[in-house]
């Protein structure tokens, strides 16, 4: 389990010190998308305390907020269960002085998960309850084998193929239709003839057998293609393709082309 530190504003300490001889209640709050059920919430209070002033405990996978025009569009929310106020809260002085080396303290603006280092000390500064909060050498047990049964949609392994081989015979590449990455210029021959292909409409999303056409796939690398579906909203190859373009008009991404490292100034 891990620590999330979320953010009170002056309202919304005023309006949990009302509700404070209800407690523990619940509440819809931002948090980090790398969040998980089970999660430790800690609230800081910028205004008036500088402090963290309660906790509560994640209890929801969180979603973003991707409503036009709302005032957190683009943050990710989920149910904070269990929350109750701490009876003595910890400033950020005394963050400061229990964790000198963690630089986020100088300026807690971002909603965050807890560095592992950093995990113990924290939860014993605000006393929290006996809990397995994530250390840097967490382990866990994996490589039991179990029976499971599943519902599989059916692919074309050729069509596949044909959507590699008509690119490579018209483009003389497999490169990336978002980032232009290619396999085989980074990784020589054992990335030769290899790409990924994306169905541009989803096959999970058909109630039933269809046709697909080469013209309904396109050439990814891995890393888009993970983009693509990642959240609970499948992302267009045009639309992840304008994101990456404009990070790298402003200078905010760290490649070009096929991963190349931009020449330093």
């Amino acid at each position: 389990m891990s620590i999330i530190i979320a953010h009170v504003s002056a309202a919304d300490l005023r309006g949990m010190q009302r509700k404070a001889s209800l407690h523990p209640w619940s509440a819809r709050w931002t948090v980090s998308r790398f969040a998980e059920i089970g999660d430790t919430v800690l609230f800081y209070a910028s205004r008036p305390l500088s402090s963290l002033v309660a906790t509560g405990e994640v209890a929801s996978i969180p979603k973003l907020n991707d409503q036009p025009g709302h005032h957190f569009r683009g943050k990710y929310f989920a149910r904070v269960d269990s929350i109750n106020m701490l009876e003595n809260p910890r400033s950020r002085i005394d963050i400061m002085t229990a964790i000198p080396d963690w630089g986020y303290w100088r300026s807690p603006i971002a909603t965050i998960v807890v560095p592992a280092a950093h995990a113990g000390t924290l939860a014993k500064l605000v006393a929290l309850s006996p809990k397995q909060f994530t250390t840097s050498d967490e382990s866990g047990i994996e490589g039991a084998r179990y029976l499971a049964s599943h519902l599989r949609i059916e692919r074309d392994s050729g069509l596949v193929r044909r959507k590699r081989i008509t690119t490579l015979r018209e483009k003389g590449r497999l490169a990336c239709e978002v980032c232009d990455f290619d396999f085989h210029e980074r990784y020589g021959k054992s990335g030769e003839g290899f790409c990924e292909v994306h169905h541009l409409q989803p096959l999970g999303h058909a109630s039933e057998a269809h046709s697909t056409s080469l013209s309904d796939l396109a050439v990814l690398c891995a890393n888009c293609h993970r983009m693509i579906h990642r959240g609970t909203r499948i992302l267009s190859v045009s639309g992840l393709r304008r994101i990456v373009m404009a990070r790298r008009r402003t200078g905010k991404d760290a490649t070009t082309g096929s991963g190349r490292r931009k020449a330093a100034t």
